[in-house]
């Protein structure tokens, strides 16, 4: 069966075989106006979504409802990082305000936004009245834990749902000979975004709070750096700088011992935040937690030296402070595998398991006796 074009009846064949736009072949030229003509189409659409207004108010000055065009809805999700998290818990602190989520929160609510003008604009309406704008913070809690803590990892989502009134607007008659063009856009209704600082006034300002020792303002400025850099160092950086500020000048060794760990999670082998962590840890008797540390040194490090001192480390602790000789034992055990030779190890070994042996034929002869 023959197949013609449907605008100009040409009769496809097989030179000209044409193209399939929605359903319709067509011949090549005729596929080409076709195909230009709706990316114009989609254009219009784009420049009349603009021009939607969407207000949180039943009524727009200057512009009476002529047509109720139905109720509409949208809604946007985003899932926040561990990131997102810690700088929220910062600014709970001071006081201060999250860029991460108000910027996450930001772009939620521009794509609600959008959802509701396109919503509008296929009901046939020119506005979106009486519109709400609602947040919410959806948590799941995962199978999988964190490297350092070992605890659960609850993924957190934040949704922006919007929904409103689609109407068709017209100009009072008073004003009826404004050009269509007159009427305020979505974006005049809104009002502009909050102009934030950029890296270099940041750098600035962290200079100034150093000079006018404003150790909070300083604390703020190096949390807004690190959330904006996207440098694992210079993030590292800021969060090291951070943490001495919370230790030394706020008298805050919680703060200092969360920042630690944070850069432990960006980079497990950081050795001045090991050595820092170290320090608190053995200071407030947080032995479990600086042995955590040290099992994710001896675990992540590729150096035997370091790996090597992180598990003797560990012995020390098991033994004499939390009284585990079999623990000690395990991590001599482990040191030895990358110095067979060690005699100071083997003979701290040897002992170990001596005395172990003993407690535990001790034990056995005190059952015995009991019986």
């Amino acid at each position: 069966m023959a197949t013609y074009c449907t605008t100009c009846a040409t009769r496809l064949t097989t030179q000209d075989r044409g193209e399939v736009i929605e359903g319709q072949p067509y011949c090549q030229r005729c596929a080409r106006d076709q195909t230009a003509q709706m990316v114009e189409t989609i254009r219009e659409k784009k420049r009349g979504l603009a021009d939607i207004i969407v207000t949180t108010t039943g009524a727009v000055d200057g512009y009476d409802v002529v047509q109720y065009c139905g109720t509409i809805s949208a809604i946007s999700m985003l899932a926040l990082d561990e990131m997102d998290e810690w700088v929220a818990n910062m600014r709970d602190w001071w006081g201060g305000k999250s860029r991460s989520y108000g910027n996450k929160y930001a772009e939620l609510h521009q794509d609600v936004e959008a959802k509701l003008k396109y919503h509008a604009a296929s009901l046939g309406g020119n506005a979106v009245v009486g519109a709400t704008f609602e947040v919410k913070f959806i948590e799941t809690e995962t199978g999988a834990k964190r490297k350092l803590t070992e605890r659960n990892i609850i993924e957190r989502k934040l949704l922006v749902s919007g929904a409103g009134t689609a109407v068709a607007l017209a100009a009072h008659a008073r004003i009826s000979e404004a050009p269509p063009s007159a009427a305020p856009s979505g974006r005049a209704l809104g009002g502009g975004a909050h102009e934030m600082e950029g890296p270099e006034d940041l750098v600035a300002k962290a200079e100034a709070c150093r000079a006018e020792e404003d150790w909070r303002g300083l604390a703020e400025c190096l949390v807004y750096l690190a959330e904006e850099s996207s440098d694992s160092a210079e993030i590292i950086g800021a969060f090291m700088e951070l943490a001495e500020v919370f230790a030394v000048r706020l008298d805050d060794p919680e703060g200092a011992l969360t920042t630690y760990e944070h850069v432990i999670e960006i980079d497990p082998t950081n050795e001045s935040a090991l050595l820092q962590l170290e320090l608190l840890y053995g200071e407030m008797e947080r032995w479990e937690r600086l042995l955590e540390i040290y099992s994710l040194y001896a675990t992540r490090s590729v150096d035997a030296e370091r790996r090597v001192d992180a598990l003797a480390k560990c012995a020390i602790l098991y033994e004499e402070v939390l009284d585990r000789p079999q623990d000690a034992i395990e991590c001599l055990r482990r040191i030895l595998e990358d110095r067979p030779e060690d005699a100071d190890t083997k003979s701290t070994l040897e002992r170990l398991v001596r005395e172990a042996a003993e407690g535990a034929s001790e034990g056995a002869v005190g059952s015995d006796h009991d019986a």
